[in-house]
């Protein structure tokens, strides 16, 4: 595997200039152009260069004017597609293809470039191909859709570059991202492969920037191997497998996780011991307690413990909702105007307690039909929506419930990911805890009515949580009177999961 195995250069328009120094002359013409449209017209000049048969030193030297140009449009764009509901509309795909394929096409056309410089200058292209890859895999994540099936191979074909020419350890600044400091081709390969395999698409927009800035950090600590040595298997991640490709022979084999993993630890055990997130250079964005569940949640993707499915393979109606949810456990809705079939638990003048949800799940011999989704939930315990599927637009994590094996389960669907054909495909966590499903007892105003807002108490030993709609109004510290089960009240002392449609409270009585 060699830059001759590179996609061949698109053939078009030759270049809108003659060499990098005209080149910082043409962008005064998209200096108006809105970004993302900016974006599209600096790729268009990426493939120009690409493929006008320049020297290596002169088409490296034009790629880095244009890789400069682009870097603050990226920023400005990346909001237009940063975890929206998935699939995404039109508007936001656009954006998201643009800014995914500049960074693919940039790290082609250094990548191609590369050789044919003196082998003194060969680190520079093949860095910033690193580089631009992880960007454009780094733009998947934030757009929850699936990797580009080319980047795999391209991501393989740098790293066998890199160690022929003997650069790959070597550090280079860059002055485009002069935050993180000198670095190696190593540690962006290592950087964009470790934060694969904490499952980026799990975490939410707040917790996605935090993991990516402590692999920024910590992106040199990791190791390239050729063999696993006497390294611990649980240290491993083999790099080929990763990527679902073979890899060069002069290529590194495996990834070596040990000193990142040996961080956390320690992290972990600080916050533990009472530190500070900020103390500890985590930044601000997290409280301790959310920076501390979030760590222990990266340990376990790095020891690759298995999560239990807890659901059969099948296919199964999903719906989505926490008033849906409350449909499917107490087979009645909420809030239904005019309807015999409307809940009433908030009359708790007549009615102070219905019997919980354990005691009686189901209020009614024949079975509200609920409005869900037809999704397939695979023997690993993904769950996808195939594609032309009738069915909304979700960004998670998001609140879901289904009748399985005649039984009403609550569960949290995450790490939603959209496929480039329209399927989608996420994990869900079914909640094992007893729950019991009713109703806040103040009533949320929404123009001339006053709507119920479903409550689910979860209990699990002596342990308490209360899940919400967003807009119940919930405050930390502040008591929820409930309805329609056991339990008279709760007071939310922690957010423990903030989803798109739904609020998980760590409760006390």
């Amino acid at each position: 595997m060699n830059w001759q195995q590179l996609p061949k250069p698109r053939a078009g328009a030759a270049p809108a200039f003659a060499d990098a120094a005209a080149a910082q002359g043409w962008l005064a013409s998209i200096a108006a152009l809105p970004p993302a449209d900016a974006i599209a017209a600096l790729g268009a000049q990426v493939d120009a260069v690409d493929g006008a048969g320049w020297s290596g030193a002169n088409a490296v030297q034009a790629l880095n004017v244009l890789r400069a140009a682009a870097v603050p449009l990226h920023a400005l764009a990346e909001g237009d597609y940063a975890r929206k509901a998935l699939p995404l509309d039109e508007g936001a795909e656009r954006v998201f293809a643009t800014a995914e394929r500049f960074w693919r096409h940039l790290a082609i056309a250094y990548l191609r470039a590369a050789p044919q410089c003196t082998p003194a200058n060969r680190c520079l292209p093949l860095q910033r191909a690193a580089h631009a890859l992880r960007l454009a895999q780094y733009a998947a994540f934030v757009a929850g859709r699936t990797v580009h099936a080319g980047l795999d191979p391209l991501f393989a074909i740098v790293l066998g570059l890199a160690e022929a020419n003997g650069v790959l350890e070597r550090p280079l600044a860059d002055a485009d991202f002069p935050n993180e400091g000198k670095g190696t081709i190593s540690g962006q390969i290592s950087w964009a492969l470790t934060l694969r395999v904490l499952d980026p698409y799990h975490l939410t927009l707040i917790e996605l920037p935090f993991a990516n800035r402590l692999l920024r950090r910590w992106r040199e600590l990791t190791s390239l191997q050729s063999s696993p040595g006497t390294v611990r298997r649980a240290h491993l991640i083999d790099i080929g497998q990763l990527l679902g490709q073979p890899l060069p022979a002069e290529a590194s084999r495996y990834l070596n996780l040990r000193s990142i993993s040996h961080k956390l630890a320690g992290r972990i055990q600080a916050l533990e011991a009472g530190e500070t997130p900020e103390t500890l250079n985590l930044g601000r964005a997290l409280s301790a307690p959310a920076a501390l569940r979030l760590l222990n949640d990266f340990e376990r993707h790095l020891k690759r413990r298995a999560h239990p499915g807890g659901a059969p393979a099948g296919e199964f109606e999903l719906v989505f909702g926490a008033e849906g949810a409350y449909a499917v456990f107490k087979n009645r809705l909420l809030n239904a105007a005019g309807r015999d079939n409307a809940s009433h638990d908030t009359d708790v003048y007549r009615r102070p307690m219905l019997p919980s949800v354990a005691q009686a799940q189901r209020t009614s011999a024949t079975p509200l039909k609920v409005a869900g989704e037809t999704w397939r939930f695979t023997e690993d315990g993904r769950a996808i929506r195939a594609a032309g599927s009738s069915g909304g637009r979700h960004a998670s994590p998001c609140l879901v419930s289904a009748m399985i094996r005649n039984r009403p389960r609550l569960g949290i669907l995450g790490s939603l990911c959209g496929a480039d054909d329209g399927s989608l495909s996420g994990e869900i966590n079914w909640l094992e805890d007893e729950i019991e499903a009713g109703c806040l007892r103040q009533l949320l105003p929404r123009g001339d009515k006053q709507l119920r807002i479903p409550a689910f108490v979860l209990r699990a030993g002596e342990a308490l949580s209360l899940i919400l709609p967003p807009d119940a109004g919930a405050r930390l510290g502040v008591r929820q009177d409930l309805a329609g089960m056991p339990l008279p009240d709760a007071t939310p002392v922690e957010v423990v999961v903030r989803g798109s449609d739904f609020v998980l409270f760590a409760c006390t009585r």
